[in-house]
């Protein structure tokens, strides 16, 4: 336990400024904003909050890339390492995680704050809480799955770059487009009758008539949990492949 503690500080130390680069950016957009726009309407605090926190399903990838690129400065030390590949990578996952949860309260808790100072929104918070939550833990799914797709690209380009060089990263970038679009062909064309089980309604009360400045708000959807399960085990796949890869392939 006190050496994966270690491993997390050591990943904490490494990853630092990606997350103070983000943070950074978070409040220039908020600063600007209120410089702007502040003085008229809390209202137009939204727009910009909102577009923040949907910008966090992109945390947890850009933390895998960054982090793996340091350690590919002194790659023969990541690769010799005496802790087991899932170890490293799990005390990357894990820190990705934590920063991504602490942004995205604060964002969170900066939404709600507005919400609750503009008079036609804030009988509506326990709706948009119910909605947020819902919205957010689908963003951490998706900013994880899309961080293990990081990783295995990144896996595969330090594979193919001991064979063919430069040209990895064309490889590697035909990959990032071709995999999603097959895959997703496949989901759609192939397995979509396979994938329709575990319906799952979300329905929402709606906000028609009561919120001028929204409108028309349609809060409901449904959802199969065969979906969840498909790209459950297709990120799973994906990262067995590129720890695979990683600790038998690559070469320094």
């Amino acid at each position: 336990m006190n050496a994966f503690l270690g491993l997390l500080k050591k990943e904490m130390r490494l990853s630092l400024p990606f997350h103070l680069v983000v943070f950074a950016f978070v409040i220039l957009v908020l600063g600007l904003t209120y410089w702007r726009l502040g003085s008229i309407e809390q209202v137009y605090f939204l727009g910009p909050i909102l577009f923040l926190i949907g910008l966090h399903i992109w945390y947890i990838p850009g933390h895998v890339l960054y982090s793996f690129g340091r350690e590919a400065r002194m790659m023969h030390v990541f690769l010799h390492s005496p802790r087991s590949i899932h170890t490293l990578l799990m005390s990357k996952l894990l820190n990705s995680i934590v920063f991504f949860f602490i942004s995205l309260a604060l964002l969170n808790g900066l939404l709600f704050f507005v919400l609750s100072n503009i008079d036609t929104l804030n009988d509506y918070l326990a709706t948009f809480a119910r909605f947020s939550l819902w919205i957010e833990a689908h963003f951490v799914l998706l900013s994880i799955y899309f961080g293990i797709f990081v990783f295995f690209l990144w896996t595969v380009h330090q594979f193919l770059k001991g064979a063919v060089g430069k040209w990895s990263w064309l490889l590697v970038g035909v990959l990032f487009i071709a995999l999603p679009t097959v895959l997703g062909w496949f989901e759609s064309q192939v397995l979509a009758d396979y994938l329709n089980w575990g319906q799952l309604t979300y329905d929402f009360p709606s906000l028609e008539g009561k919120v001028e400045e929204f409108g028309k708000l349609e809060l409901e959807g449904n959802f199969y949990i065969g979906t969840y399960v498909f790209h459950f085990i297709l990120c799973a796949i994906l990262y067995w492949l590129g720890s695979f890869i990683l600790g038998r392939k690559v070469e320094v």
